[in-house]
């Protein structure tokens, strides 16, 4: 295996985001458990006709949604790029790798990339990479005909 190519992240904004997501769903799952909670204590029945089973299956709900965002979030910041192609994993493990020399199509749309072989897939998102370095790469690893006849450019990512 090659030694990876080195592209700038932007490490903050994935952070944030994490920080954000996972209040939003500690809150979530709080604000319909907690009253619940109150209502047994207190000897009441449960509030608004709901049981136990819908509590437990709404809060399943909201952490599969925002375990799934989570997951895109951290699979987006685990693509690798290496002088022979680009990695990414699998929610089940499995890592995908599309070689340079065998891409047959490169597609744009905001804020996505999608780089594809015969048999597999790589969709990068721009939105935590360094857009210039990015370009760069693709320009110098993708061949031209793969590229719509034209040169990728930093204002493909905007």
């Amino acid at each position: 295996m090659s030694k990876p190519i080195t592209i700038s992240k932007r490490w903050w904004e994935v952070v944030f985001y994490s920080i954000f997501l996972i209040t939003a769903m500690i809150g979530g799952m709080w604000s319909i458990t907690w009253p619940a909670i109150l209502a047994v204590q207190a000897g009441h029945p449960l509030p608004e006709d709901w049981t136990w089973p819908g509590i437990i299956a709404v809060n399943s709900i909201i952490f599969g949604l925002f375990s799934s965002v989570c997951w895109a979030m951290i699979r987006d910041n685990l693509i690798t790029f290496t002088e022979e192609g680009t990695s990414e994993i699998t929610m089940l493990g499995k890592v995908k790798t599309v070689r340079w020399l065998e891409v047959q199509q490169v597609q744009y749309h905001y804020p996505f990339i999608t780089v594809r072989s015969a048999t597999h897939m790589v969709r990068i998102n721009t939105s935590w990479f360094n857009t210039k370095e990015l370009a760069f790469l693709i320009q110098r690893h993708v061949p031209v005909h793969t590229l719509a006849g034209r040169p990728v450019t930093e204002s493909d990512f905007e």
